[in-house]
């Protein structure tokens, strides 16, 4: 499946712009862990908890550059489609194919340019709907009569094995289209799936409900064969009232295998910033296995924790890809967040492998690695 062109511009550039991107092992990551919603000053701590651990000499990922990171090597958000677009896709379409009727091939390309944005943009949530699934690989299709009818045949190949992956194991509206466009369409599917193998989706609870970019496909665990090579979006839901993160699988030959952990993609998120959060009032003790799964995907080797305990207190722990946990330090906060002084102090004890409460020493220091940190 194609990513959204805009998607795929702010990771680049986010990436272009992190020392060794793809980075060795030995770069930190800080990674905010709340309970409930993140407190507004969670961004600020985040970015004086890295200028004070680069300040000490070591490689911190930006919270844009581990965001992005993320998305391009576990999961996104699914995207949410408003109304509003969804209507302007579908006049789009409609136009679309009025212009081809009347051979106006220059505002056939200039609806389907727009039409196609979007239903690559979010796909995943246009084809949860059959009917839009449906209208998405026709309006896939008129591209390809358009190309064909300016006597651009290699590009119309190329674009019909592009249908056959936006919306998987569908079948045209064979009214709608010419037959050479059907004929180029189902040539173009008996040769994808000729070259790919199958996609095995896994998912921790097992029996929950599979989503090829958006179309529901079985319940897990699932083996797939009727797919295209192509790269897909893959949605595991368990329980049906959220929206799946959405993974991205390369089928080819052999065989592709997806492994889903619902409560970690429930947990994780990309937005404003790359972090954890967790069910309000819960107790947990998910942080330090979390963050391990975040630092195996940047990669990171040390993952600086931020946690917001209660309404005046924030805790800073580290642990490394190995599972140790080296130092933590317990900061009193205001509304606005913990000062900048008291990060500095912070982090000078995690880098010295020490364990403390920052305003006073009431605490013992075994008890610190216990609030969840």
């Amino acid at each position: 499946m194609k990513r959204s062109p805009l998607l795929l511009l702010v990771t680049s550039l986010a990436l272009a712009h992190v020392p060794g991107a793809f980075a060795e092992v030995g770069d930190w990551a800080v990674v905010p862990a709340t309970n409930g919603e993140m407190p507004p000053f969670m961004e600020r701590v985040v970015a004086d908890v890295t200028r004070e651990l680069e300040r000490h000499g070591r490689r911190v990922w930006s919270s844009d550059a581990a965001a992005a990171r993320f998305q391009h090597r576990g999961s996104t958000a699914a995207f949410a489609i408003t109304k509003d677009a969804l209507e302007k896709w579908d006049q789009h379409s409609r136009a679309a194919i009025r212009a081809l009727t009347k051979g106006d091939h220059a505002a056939a390309f200039t609806h389907l340019d727009r039409a196609e944005r979007l239903s690559r943009t979010a796909t995943e949530e246009i084809n949860r709907n059959p009917e839009q699934a449906q209208r998405a690989l026709d309006t896939c299709l008129y591209m390809v009569r358009a190309l064909l009818e300016t006597d651009d045949a290699t590009s119309a190949e190329a674009h019909a094995s592009e249908c056959v992956v936006l919306v998987p194991n569908a079948e045209p509206a064979t009214l709608m289209h010419p037959p050479q466009v059907l004929a180029l369409y189902r040539q173009a599917r008996k040769q994808g799936r000729a070259r790919a193998g199958s996609l095995i989706v896994e998912s921790a609870p097992p029996g929950c409900s599979v989503r090829v970019n958006g179309v529901r496909l079985g319940e897990t665990p699932l083996e797939i064969t009727t797919l295209s090579v192509g790269e897909y979006g893959v949605q595991v839901e368990c329980d049906g009232t959220r929206r799946g993160r959405v993974h991205s699988a390369k089928v080819g030959p052999g065989t592709t295998k997806q492994v889903v952990d619902d409560r970690f993609d429930r947990t994780v998120r990309t937005e404003p910033i790359l972090r954890l959060e967790y069910p309000k009032e819960r107790r947990n003790g998910w942080r330090a296995t979390d963050a391990r799964e975040i630092a195996e995907l940047l990669p990171a080797y040390t993952t600086v924790i931020v946690s917001a305990l209660t309404a005046d207190t924030v805790a800073v722990g580290l642990v490394s890809r190995t599972g140790s946990r080296q130092g933590c330090s317990l900061i009193p906060a205001t509304a606005e967040g913990p000062s900048r002084e008291a990060l500095a102090v912070a982090v000078r004890k995690l880098i010295e492998g020490k364990c403390g409460d920052v305003a006073v020493s009431r605490r013992e220091p075994a008890a610190l690695f216990n609030p969840g940190i």
